[in-house]
């Protein structure tokens, strides 16, 4: 199955034992809101943990079936398996902010990065340094020796920048052969 585990494990053990430590708080608040009455239903996501131990991004469809007298009697569950789109999810949204050459925050990235330093230092009366740097003659490196060289060039310039950097500090190519820090 989708956890590795036999039917006869899944029958014995509770959703929290099933459940991702990180979402055991998930998986309850689901279960107190169809207790209290608060929803006849409640679908969420939620990891849960495959017998090797490599959580499983699940979607969770649950509602609680009442009695005559309004008694919980038993849950429905209906789970799918989404860790694949989740996993992409995340990889395209990594994509969207982050240059793909060099893996450096991209512009959008930086800017955003820039506006919430800058309000922070406003509000403790700091300051914020900017350094925009920008390859000389780069031009000629990828009309001489070719794109891939110029590739190389800007990968080796992030890594360079990067490991002089403090631990607050931020790089991030502007585009082009532009770097920002």
């Amino acid at each position: 199955g989708i956890l590795g585990r036999a039917e006869s494990e899944l029958l014995r053990a509770t959703l929290t034992e099933l459940s991702h430590p990180d979402d055991h708080e998930t998986s309850r608040a689901s279960i107190d809101r169809l207790l209290s009455g608060e929803a006849p239903s409640d679908q969420h996501e939620q990891r849960f943990v495959h017998r090797d131990g490599h959580p499983v991004w699940m979607s969770v469809s649950t509602s609680l079936v009442r009695d005559v007298d309004d008694r919980p009697l038993y849950f429905v569950t209906q789970m799918e398996d989404i860790t694949e789109r989740k996993a992409s999810g995340e990889a395209l949204a990594h994509q969207a902010i982050h240059d793909p050459l060099t893996g450096l925050p991209n512009r959008l990235l930086f800017v955003e990065r820039l506006g919430r330093e800058l309000t922070r230092a406003a509000a403790a009366h700091e300051r914020v340094a900017v350094l925009f740097l920008d390859l000389d003659r780069f031009k000629l490196v990828n009309d001489s020796l070719g794109h891939s060289a110029g590739d190389r060039l800007l990968v080796s310039v992030a890594d360079r920048l990067s490991t002089v950097l403090g631990p607050t500090d931020v790089v991030a190519r502007f585009g082009g052969d532009e770097f920002v820090v």
